[in-house]
């Protein structure tokens, strides 16, 4: 429900419809407007399972799957795979003000 509703990508304004969360003053100010991580823990644990040879940690290999999306999205962003994820955020949260 949270991606949903702040989520760039989504238009759920019906999907609230009726709810108290609609009567909110802050409530169209806020719908749609920014832009969420969401991934899929068990679907990014089956595919880090899927990998052969060595596999980095679970943690690692979820940052990686996260900076290569980051860069797919912001191409107009360098973002190094092994930057550390918060200089990444920083860098796409600058970009989006």
């Amino acid at each position: 429900m949270l991606a949903a509703y702040y989520s760039i990508g989504a238009n759920a304004e019906k999907l609230f419809e009726g709810l108290e969360i609609e009567r909110n003053p802050t409530f169209k100010q806020h719908l749609n407007k920014h832009p969420v991580i969401y991934f899929d823990l068990p679907a990014l644990k089956d595919s880090w399972n899927e990998l052969d040879g060595r596999k980095p940690t679970l943690v690692k290999y979820i940052k990686r799957v996260l900076l290569d999306e980051l860069s797919e999205e912001y191409p107009e962003i360098k973002i190094a795979p092994r930057q550390p994820l918060r200089n990444a955020m920083i860098a796409v949260s600058s970009h989006l003000k």
